[in-house]
């Protein structure tokens, strides 16, 4: 049983002794193998040959979301088949912020050594500023090292959603992607039925006006029948990875390549009274209300959001299905992120650890995270297809009449955000912040208005791109 599930985790011993045999005199001299690699790596020698038989206990550090701790249990039973003797222990990073108390935690752990996890839950969007502070370990010579081992390790991997783990999106690899998340459409049935929405717009590649047009049909449905306070859709249109594809899909990228602002022009006005729109049609709830569709609670029709399916498979049961985020103009954007592992920079368990994070993003890793609810794609490219894999099926079928298909349908129109990039990673929270504030302000009811909000905007962002 061993020998199959370790196939592609370990090669043979004699390749290993070669190994560590260059790794010993030139481990810096592999850097550069990966292709689009950091030019520089953090020194240390990467052993990839673990003892099976190692007897150790490794710390995974997650956010307080119950579904991440099902996920790395999930992990666990599977590990233990190629590494019996090892305990994991999944430990909730206690905060109200994930990312400031990871740096809290850092703080403490540099004055009482042990008190950080040796592997640490990340995501694409919160991990600028976190490797910045050189939190986690610079993972370039395992991945080098693997790739000495098979040129084809990285092969398995969506290359655009692997990228997001690295410093930067194109430089020394930090974190290792779970899972390539997307924002998609989910609906509820029940809704769209009783409000006899056209349901041949209602598909993948659907557009903007197909999206339109269907909240129209579901506002009139909730007008006619007595719920005049009901709202269409939980938007979370001032969240960067809805509102960022939606400014790009009109030709606004925020700033151009000189880095210059370029929100307050045709494109930007467009991407913000399309949003607008949602908003004077009681199609989504003011941005600065309480109020909204209440989704999750089968009272909205959809929701925006790369949550898995399996979350309102749950909740919703035979009413829930899900399409694709509705596509802009010619050059449509879906956002699009990874959460992931990170290894702590000062961890004396890296080895090990890079175990864990290898075993994670094979096959049988995956498969793993899919029975325990996972279902989202698979950063795996072998394993895209819904049909013929456990993630888009379900451990019993529950899922194979879902339209699964909606995480991977055009998987060229995924789009991270990544505006920030030509400024310090420090800034990066708050540049998004401001982005989301001009939309909230505009979105907003009573509002400032589009030029008050634009005005408001120009100042803020030019303070956070000046700030030292």
């Amino acid at each position: 049983m061993r020998k199959k599930i370790t196939e592609d985790i370990m090669k043979s011993k004699f390749t290993g002794l070669i190994l560590a045999v260059v790794l010993l005199f030139g481990s810096v001299g592999l850097v550069g193998c990966r292709p689009g690699g950091s030019s520089t790596v953090d020194e240390y020698t990467p052993n990839l040959d673990v003892d099976y038989e190692i007897t150790e206990t490794l710390k995974v550090g997650i956010t307080a979301d119950a579904r991440e701790k099902e996920l790395i249990e999930g992990l666990i039973e599977g590990f233990n088949e190629i590494f019996p003797n090892v305990t994991i222990q999944p430990e909730v990073i206690q905060g109200t912020n994930y990312t400031s108390a990871l740096s809290s935690y850092y703080q403490a752990d540099l004055k009482n050594p042990g008190t950080m996890p040796d592997i640490l839950w990340m995501s694409s969007a919160e991990s600028f500023p976190l490797i910045e502070e050189k939190l986690f370990l610079n993972l370039d010579p395992y991945i080098n090292a693997e790739l000495e081992r098979d040129s084809e390790f990285l092969d398995a991997f969506y290359p655009e959603m692997w990228k997001l783990g690295q410093q930067n999106f194109d430089g020394a690899q930090y974190l290792i992607p779970r899972s390539a998340d997307r924002v998609v459409t989910h609906i509820n049935k029940g809704i769209f039925k009783a409000a006899n929405v056209d349901m041949s717009k209602v598909k993948n590649g659907w557009t903007w006006q197909d999206f339109l047009d269907t909240c129209e049909t579901i506002r009139k449905y909730f007008d006619e029948n007595g719920m005049t306070g009901q709202y269409v859709i939980d938007a979370y249109i001032n969240w960067e990875a809805v509102m960022y594809p939606i400014f790009l899909s009109n030709g606004c990228s925020v700033f151009d390549e000189n880095n210059q602002l370029v929100v307050n022009s045709e494109e930007g006005r467009a991407a913000l009274n399309m949003m607008n729109e949602l908003v004077e049609k009681r199609y989504v709830a003011p941005l600065n209300s309480s109020a909204q569709a209440n989704y999750e609670g089968g009272q909205g029709a959809m929701m925006f959001h790369s949550a898995p399916a399996s979350k309102f498979y749950n909740l919703l049961g035979e009413d829930y299905d899900l399409v694709t985020f509705p596509l802009i103009g010619d050059q449509p954007k879906i956002g699009t992120g990874v959460p992931g592992y990170c290894i702590y920079n000062k961890t004396q368990k890296r080895d090990l650890a890079w175990q864990f994070l290898k075993y994670m993003v094979s096959e049988d890793g995956q498969n793993a995270f899919a029975k325990a609810g996972a279902t989202n794609p698979p950063i795996r490219k072998d394993m895209a297809d819904p049909k013929t894999n456990l993630w888009g099926q379900g451990v019993n079928g529950e899922y194979k009449d879902l339209n699964m298909e909606a995480y991977t349908y055009k998987v060229e129109y995924n789009q991270p955000t990544d505006f920030f990039l030509g400024f310090a990673p420090k800034k990066q929270t708050e540049l998004i912040g401001n982005l989301s504030d001009l939309v909230t302000n505009y979105l907003a009811r009573p509002g400032m208005g589009l030029e008050a909000a634009l005005a408001r905007f120009d100042e803020e962002i030019k303070a956070t791109i000046n700030k030292r």
